[in-house]
């Protein structure tokens, strides 16, 4: 294969690429969490029974070294899950991007010629 075949199927790979990332909606960095926790009043299941801990979700996010957790409404579980799978599709999508570009700087390079070294001109007899 030339190397003028390989920079333009890379190029046209990228702006395939780039194209999908202009029809990323609206995404939710993070992970959901099924959170189980006690209630605290002393008559409620949950306080006998470990089994019958309430469950809540969230989404946690890593920040500055920190895993910060926002909770989510039961009723909007779908939409949070969508969000985050936009997230990860947006995310998936710009590292196929770099990767191909990093290959077509490396076959742009490739196809360039090094200029000849210069002699030294020496001070000789």
């Amino acid at each position: 294969m030339l190397h003028s075949d390989t920079v333009a199927q890379y190029v046209e790979e990228r702006d395939r690429l780039q194209r999908q990332l202009a029809h990323i909606g609206d995404f939710l960095p993070g992970s959901l969490q099924e959170m189980r926790r006690k209630c605290g009043k002393p008559n409620c299941r949950c306080a006998t029974d470990d089994s019958a801990k309430h469950v809540s979700w969230a989404v946690a996010r890593r920040v500055k070294d920190k895993v910060i957790y926002r909770a989510v409404p039961a009723g909007a579980l779908d939409e949070t899950r969508r969000l985050i799978g936009e997230y990860q599709r947006f995310r998936a999508l710009t590292k196929a991007v770099s990767d191909l570009n990093e290959k077509l700087c490396a076959a742009r390079l490739a196809g360039v010629r090094t200029a000849p070294k210069k002699k030294r001109q020496g001070t000789g007899p």
